[in-house]
């Protein structure tokens, strides 16, 4: 959010790119190529296209939330 709010392309480049990673690594698709699109937008400083992609991260988030706690109430066998 800080690079967002300051337009600071470095930033939501350096942020983007470590999300994208920590995504992958935890099998969040959506938000792993959500983070692959703002850092190649970042990349080609598209700040428009930058904020549109970020408006949606939360939903994204909230649909992440949700998998993991299903996943957490299973029971272990």
């Amino acid at each position: 959010r800080k690079g967002i709010q300051d337009l600071d392309i470095n930033t939501i480049e350096y942020a983007s790119h470590s999300l994208k990673s920590s995504c992958g690594h935890i099998g969040a698709e959506k938000l792993h190529k959500r983070m692959a699109v703002i850092e190649i937008m970042a990349e080609l400083q598209d700040m428009d296209g930058i904020i549109r992609e970020f408006e949606t991260i939360p939903e994204d988030f909230k649909i992440l939330k949700s998998d993991l706690e299903k996943i957490l109430k299973q029971p272990e066998n």
